[in-house]
């Protein structure tokens, strides 16, 4: 199993240290805060914000680590595209190159609670002819995506248990795939590992396990996921479906 390691220094940039939170949709205005304190900078290091949907971005010039000077709220209209807005916070030295980076943080809606963080939250965005897909990297908190041009597909992903299911199952058991290979680390392990204890109490990551056993696992865990979920049965019981 492939495992990867970050040689180059630079620190990581998550939600914990920076925050959006919409405020107004129309403007549309967000309040920023960033908290670097416990982060290992020079305080001449240039601070960066970069809010963005797709390949069109915003750049705002925030100051230096001594002296931030983040835009609150800020503007985002111009990014109003009907895709999902995610942010960058990039921190460089002198030199140019990055000392702390961050990306993909997502913007929090006006009706959620800023200290809840589900452990898949649900963005829309332009995926062309794709319905669905899920980011998620070793640094990068899981993001399941939909494609804004399809009505209601939020309420579909709740209501309809083949059309939910389908995406849910693929969407988890590849989070899984990114868990399995990088169980130690801190970024949102801990709380996708806390989720699937119930259903593999017994697996200890501290112990070597090949990738069949690993395998083995992800399937236990999906097992006693939609078993829990019921989403066959739920699909059984929708009228003009039956079991036969």
């Amino acid at each position: 199993m492939t495992r990867r390691f970050n040689y180059t220094g630079r620190q990581r940039i998550t939600g914990d240290h920076f925050e959006a939170r919409l405020i107004s949709d129309t403007p549309l205005l967000a309040v920023l805060t960033l908290n670097l304190k416990d982060l290992r900078l020079e305080p001449d290091n240039t601070v960066i914000i970069e809010p963005y949907v797709g390949n069109v971005s915003l750049r705002l010039d925030c100051g230096t680590v001594s002296a931030l000077a983040v835009p609150s709220p800020a503007d985002l209209s111009e990014l109003r595209t009907g895709g999902a807005i995610q942010f960058r916070v990039k921190i460089t030295g002198k030199d140019g190159r990055l000392r702390a980076a961050g990306e993909r943080i997502r913007l929090t809606g006006l009706d959620e609670d800023s200290g809840r963080r589900p452990l898949l939250p649900v963005e829309k965005d332009i995926l062309g002819e794709e319905i669905w897909k899920v980011r998620v990297t070793q640094n990068e908190a899981p993001l399941l995506v939909l494609n804004s041009r399809i009505p209601s597909v939020e309420a579909l992903l709740v209501t309809d248990p083949v059309f939910g299911g389908a995406i849910v199952c693929a969407a988890v058991r590849r989070v899984l795939e990114v868990l399995a290979e990088h169980p130690h680390d801190d970024v949102w392990q801990p709380d996708w590992l806390e989720f699937v204890r119930p259903w593999a109490p017994d697996v200890s990551f501290d112990e070597s396990m090949d990738e069949q056993e690993l395998n083995d696992w992800i399937d236990t865990v999906m097992q006693g996921f939609t078993a829990e979920q019921k989403f066959v049965t739920r699909a059984l019981g929708l009228p003009g479906r039956s079991d036969r």
